[in-house]
């Protein structure tokens, strides 16, 4: 079913199935704080896939041939808008390139052979300390993962405040089920000390998407007055929109990365 039509089937549905609701809208602050949540949830997207799909590519190439001081691999912005995947290894002391791969959307990867052996430039660096840091202190704290798998991490570059921000997020460990819960958020400034941290979501629920790809996901979202990136981030890996209510139990929708305010459920009596 295309996207536009599920969406007002799914307007019609949640209407018929929640009992009234008030006229309202959210404040200015909320619009703002929504809008950039959609721009961070494509970001998060975009640097996700990259990983994913680089990351195919290059256990194709490596297969057995892995190299012993193998120590992980970051994804980091490139100019005109592609995504460079990094995969790197220590070497003498110094980190290096093993594999790069040039990355643009779901089709287009291609590997930078000429890079193998390159030491990594100094922003490339400084994002794997952010990350670095992420992980021990989630380590450290005992954070809860929904998974039993090693969680995925996206690191995105430095803002126009120059702060790294780090996502530490539960990964999806079968094809029909992705992880509403367990997702992190650290901020770091230019000297990679900690800023913030704070959990995205609570519990450890999962979306669970039919054969069909059709259904109805109701979230009820009691951290925040309006929809965060991981529901922009979660909305693009599901064929069917979520449903978001807030501790003001407004209601949005989450489509395809997009978030959109649509009522105000009236007040329990």
């Amino acid at each position: 079913m295309p996207r536009v039509l599920l969406h007002m089937v799914l307007m019609v549905a949640l209407a018929m199935v929640l009992s009234g609701t008030a006229s309202a809208k959210p404040d200015k602050q909320e619009e703002v704080a929504t809008r950039e949540a959609e721009k961070t949830g494509a970001l998060i997207y975009a640097y996700d896939q990259a990983a994913w799909r680089s990351t195919d590519m290059f256990m194709a190439e490596m297969q057995s041939k892995m190299p012993p001081n193998m120590r992980g691999y970051i994804v980091v912005p490139e100019q005109g808008g592609r995504l460079r995947a990094i995969y790197y290894a220590e070497d003498g002391g110094k980190m290096v390139a093993i594999r790069s791969y040039s990355v643009a959307g779901k089709r287009s990867i291609r590997p930078l052979n000429s890079e193998a052996g390159s030491p990594l430039s100094a922003l490339t660096l400084r994002m794997i300390a952010a990350r670095d840091a992420a992980l021990r202190y989630a380590s450290d704290n005992m954070l809860p993962i929904c998974a039993k798998a090693s969680p995925n991490t996206v690191v995105l570059p430095p803002d126009e405040n120059d702060r790294i921000v780090v996502y530490i997020l539960t990964p999806q460990e079968q094809n029909v089920q992705f992880p509403a819960g367990g997702h992190y958020r650290w901020v770091f400034d230019n000297q990679n000390q900690l800023i913030s941290h704070r959990k995205l979501s609570e519990g450890c629920g999962l979306i669970k998407v039919q054969q069909q790809g059709f259904g109805i996901i109701i979230i009820e979202h009691k951290m925040d007055e309006h929809p965060t990136e991981i529901h922009a981030f979660l909305s693009r890996l599901i064929p069917f929109p979520l449903t978001i209510v807030t501790p003001k139990r407004d209601v949005w929708f989450a489509t395809n990365g997009k978030l959109e305010y649509t009522s105000r459920l009236k007040p329990e009596e």
